[in-house]
């Protein structure tokens, strides 16, 4: 029941982690262009489009979580009540995952590689497997399940670790809009 109940899941992951890949180019080519607001408004939206898409996901999850496991086992089996049951925990991280994601290639794509390893340890390291001895020794049955407790606690870093950023980003000078080349051919006519 749980390994079904994973890879249901895996569709909001999946889908996530596709929209970070995805907008990376994007972020990064504003950042380095110093065209900031746009930068922001295409991470904002694919951020937006990633956590509504997890919700969706979550909301089918949550609604047909018998009905999904009931797909990949038989029914009549107990493992379809626990794999339904593993199911509506898991699918709580998708939303909290998504935002995460997406904070994570924005700061890959910003060249702050040390933000982006540092989340994603946490969120698969650090965090994640301390939480799952500690669940599992108080709830042993579903205590490793509860993984979104990590995704949840990895967001909220993210989101402070985002927030922090944008702030320090609007308070530094902004560079000039004009491109490499447009910088060099005025450099080269005035000499």
């Amino acid at each position: 029941g749980l390994g079904v109940a994973k890879k249901v899941t895996m569709l909001a992951h999946c889908m996530a982690r596709g929209m970070a890949q995805g907008v990376l180019p994007l972020i990064g080519y504003n950042f380095a262009s110093g065209d900031h607001k746009r930068m922001k408004k295409a991470a904002f939206t694919a951020a937006m489009v990633s956590v509504a898409l997890a919700l969706v996901c979550m909301a089918v999850c949550l609604g047909f979580s018998a009905q999904l496991i009931g797909l990949f086992i038989q029914h009549g089996s107990e493992s379809v009540s626990a794999g339904a049951s593993f199911l509506r925990i898991l699918c709580i991280g998708g939303p909290f995952s998504a935002f995460a994601y997406m904070v994570v290639s924005f700061f890959q794509a910003t060249g702050h590689g040390g933000k982006s390893l540092l989340l994603a340890l946490m969120r698969k390291g650090l965090v994640d497997i301390p939480l799952m001895f500690a669940l599992g020794a108080l709830f042993p049955m579903y205590g490793l399940v509860w993984a979104p407790a990590a995704d949840i606690i990895c967001c909220i870093a993210a989101a402070a670790m985002f927030a922090l950023f944008l702030r320090q980003l609007d308070r530094a000078p902004q560079p000039s809009p004009l491109c490499v080349t447009e910088k060099a051919a005025r450099s080269a006519a005035a000499h």
